[in-house]
């Protein structure tokens, strides 16, 4: 800044106040310490008026110019000491002393007094400079609210300034440098508050304007370059934001140690070279953030950095800190936004009750990733309850965990709110509910969403969330399942029975979401998953989570009300096979013997024999395509009596056999999704560690099928069956043994049934054939009850 000539003075120059960019959350900050000088390690502008002395350093800064400067409004009254400037024909001490309090300088003491909060000082500012004095000295006080997060405030001060210039002046606001800084803090208010688009729009006007004036300083248009590439990275349009980030480097480089002229509050320094950490921080964001929206993701490596533990620990945001207990792990930051949606795929409306959904605009083939994304907001179990061992979250508690979790947020990002509320909520309403009304440049505050917003966040949870993985606890091996929110995976539609098989499957690394299509899928085909496990045991778990959707399967409900009926003693002729009857009818006896008694060692070998067949002739008749459902709740729990019953009575190969059925079985129902994964995988990591020498001839054929699943899994999940953009390797050994198996069975902590708490853990240790298996049972040194 040109003050017309250099000051040797005892007092205070606060215009010699520093300036620097702070990237972070906009263009310029002033480095004032208590006094208006730098500040020391321990002081900041954002703090000073926290600090004790604050108040009294400013009331004495502002009691001592007002005294000068009636003393040097008294010698301006002679007349004989004023030229035609105006300025004072007094000694060179005089000189210095009313230098000090020329009208640039004068607003800039009442500008710092504004700051520091001295009351009056708008008003007084006002009755000494006019118009442009009272908005510097409001230009001062919007510095401090920006410092403190307040957009709010920042947006009124600015907004209020703004107005006050535009009216007291015919100079256009880009060519007047405390205009221009006032405007450019409104952009940076918004673009606080999370009103991106309306940041961008903003910022892209006042650029545009900067462009094409004479008189506009060049660090108005670099100041709207950087807000328009902050904006469009909260908007996710990396690309963009990248070249305008590029373009403010190069401006940078180019023109030097710019100054910012005529500012009287704020001294010129470098616009961007106090932050070129944050610059280039932002720069590799939006780098990263390009290159994931174009799918350019290594799953693999994402994978390996969740099982190696390098992520750091999920907590929920009911503590501050992290359970050690838990294995449950994010995607650190540095990994970037982590947000791919394929050009493949759009979000429309489907029409027929199903509200909105994905369908695919070109073919994708078998494996091709189609969504991945980090949430919007997670909870995940972490002992907060005070006990030693982490507690699974109930759906209640964890449900009002994520609300608050998400209107906290959406209260302080605007942006946000736009996505949450994209969401469905039970209504066709897909906008925030702001308060007064929608934002609109005319009005002098920011909107604020409504009161109901918690009532539609319950809801959007209601209807979007997602359960997912919370890691194992380390000290009991419990699986403890989170609730998360994601953008777009909610708007993949629940496939009903009537809609066949789903097209595809999702899966978490880490705390994000992924999507592959489990078969080739056609443009205009709608991608379909399944909300509901195919291991639920019972079929009121899956009609209840329809329920709670507010969905109905008419396929799936008759079947229900078959098999109910069937297990009751219904005679054939209700909708089922004589098989499926048969198996409905012996599941029930024989869990009531187990719940009688409390083991299955008092069922006998006839018994087991004919729940076996039984169990084989409704297989087969699923098989040949005249069963309703791919699999039923009933054979989940026939299986799960089988595995025990046949290392009773059959023998360990048996009961691996009936391990190896549910898992074939689910895999045929669901393809790829994570329960088949989890079966197969932990079926071959017990089996791997069993000797080779150990193996009977069918052990070593269910042995070679689990490493050929797994492998096929692993190559689906890590690296698209070859359809990801690196084009990798096959699986290695080494890739498997130390990614895939850890990461299914450590960090999603997948565990089901008795297989994986009693014959799972100690299959090393047992012997092969039944009757020493059935003395080790009945000596109670393990458990025969199915869980």
């Amino acid at each position: 800044m040109v003050h017309g000539g250099s000051v040797d003075t005892p007092f205070i120059d606060v215009a010699a106040v520093p300036l620097r960019i702070d990237v972070t959350r906009g263009v310029f900050v002033p480095q004032l310490g208590l006094l208006g000088g730098p500040p020391t390690e321990d002081e900041s502008f954002a703090d000073s008026r926290h600090q004790p002395n604050a108040g009294l350093a400013a009331a004495f800064v502002l009691s001592f110019g007002a005294a000068i400067l009636v003393a040097v409004r008294k010698r301006r009254s002679n007349k004989k000491r004023l030229c035609c400037r105006g300025r004072l024909r007094a000694s060179r001490s005089q000189d210095r002393i009313a230098l000090m309090f020329e009208p640039q300088r004068r607003y800039s003491v009442l500008a710092l007094g504004a700051a520091v909060g001295m009351p009056g000082t708008l008003q007084l500012a006002a009755a000494i400079g006019g118009p442009r004095a009272e908005a510097e000295a409001l230009l001062a006080q919007t510095e401090v609210a920006l410092a403190a997060g307040n957009a709010a405030r920042a947006y009124a001060l600015t907004a209020r300034g703004l107005r006050l210039m535009t009216a007291a002046s015919d100079v256009a606001t880009v060519e007047d440098p405390v205009a221009a800084l006032l405007h450019v803090r409104h952009t940076e208010a918004l673009l606080m508050a999370g009103f991106a688009r309306e940041a961008l729009a903003d910022s892209t006007q006042l650029g545009a304007t900067a462009a094409v004036s004479t008189k506009a300083a060049s660090w108005v248009s670099q100041c709207c370059a950087l807000l328009r590439g902050r904006a469009l990275l909260q908007l996710s349009e990396y690309t963009e934001a990248l070249v305008l980030f590029q373009q403010v480097l190069r401006l940078e480089e180019r023109e030097g140690e710019q100054q910012v002229p005529a500012l009287p509050a704020y001294a010129s320094t470098p616009l961007f070279r106090a932050e070129p950490a944050r610059l280039q921080e932002l720069m590799t964001q939006a780098t990263l953030g390009a290159k994931h929206r174009r799918g350019e993701i290594d799953f693999a490596r994402l994978v390996e950095l969740v099982a190696a533990g390098d992520a750091p620990r999920t907590s929920s945001s009911s503590s501050s800190s992290a359970d050690e207990s838990s294995t449950a792990r994010q995607l650190p930051q540095e990994e970037g936004p982590l947000r791919f949606e394929s050009e493949k795929v759009v979000r429309q409306e489907i029409g027929n009750g199903r509200g909105r959904g994905v369908v695919a605009v070109q073919d994708l083939a078998a494996g091709e990733a189609f969504i991945f994304t980090r949430p919007l907001g997670l909870v995940l179990p972490n002992g907060a309850g005070g006990g030693a061992t982490a507690q699974p979250l109930s759906e209640q508690t964890a449900r009002g965990l994520l609300a608050k979790q998400l209107e906290s947020r959406a209260r302080r990002d605007a942006q946000f709110a736009q996505e949450l509320f994209s969401l469905y909520d039970g209504t066709n309403e897909y906008i925030p509910s702001w308060t007064p009304g929608p934002w609109s440049p005319d009005k002098e505050s920011l909107p604020v969403l409504s009161p109901a917003t918690r009532g539609r966040i319950d809801q959007i949870i209601r209807y979007n969330s997602h359960r997912c993985p919370g890691g194992q606890d380390a000290r009991t091996g419990m699986s403890q399942p989170g609730l998360g929110l994601w953008l777009w995976p909610p708007m993949v539609n629940h496939a009903v029975e009537a809609d066949g098989a789903p097209n595809c499957a999702h899966i978490f690394i880490g705390d994000a979401m992924l999507f592959r299509t489990t078969r080739p899928v056609r443009a205009g085909e709608e991608l379909l998953d399944r909300y509901t496990s195919p291991l639920a045991p019972r079929f009121e778990q899956t009609l209840e989570n329809l329920a709670d959707h507010d969905m109905k399967d008419p396929v799936y409900e008759a079947c229900a009300k078959d098999w109910t009926n069937a297990e009751m003693g219904a005679p054939l002729g209700n909708g089922l096979l004589e098989g499926q009857a048969m198996l409905a009818l012996l599941v029930k006896q024989l869990e009531g013997v187990r719940n009688r008694t409390g083991s299955l060692l008092l069922v006998s070998e006839e018994e087991f024999r004919a729940l076996k067949g039984a169990y084989a002739q409704a297989a087969a008749e699923t098989r040949k395509g005249s069963s309703r459902l791919l699999l039923v709740p009933t054979e989940v729990r026939a299986l799960e009596l089988l595995c025990p019953l046949a290392a009773i009575w059959a023998g360990r190969a048996d009961a691996l056999e009936m391990r190896a059925e549910l898992a074939r079985r689910v895999q045929a129902a669901r393809p790829f999704h994570f329960s088949a994964v989890g079966l197969w995988v932990e079926f071959y990591a017990r089996l791997s560690l069993l000797p080779p020498a150990s193996l009977d001839s069918a052990e070593i054929v269910l042995a070679r099928e689990a490493d050929a699943r797994v492998r096929e899994m692993a190559e689906f999940w890590l690296h698209g069956l070859g359809h990801d953009w690196q084009h990798p390797a096959p699986i290695s050994n080494e890739q498997l043994q130390r990614v895939f198996l850890p990461w299914v069975l450590q960090i999603y902590g997948f565990s089901f049934g008795w297989f994986s708490q009693v014959l799972g853990p100690r299959l090393g240790h047992l012997p092969t054939g039944a009757k020493a298996l059935r003395a080790i049972l009945a000596s109670g040194s393990m458990t025969a009850a199915v869980l």
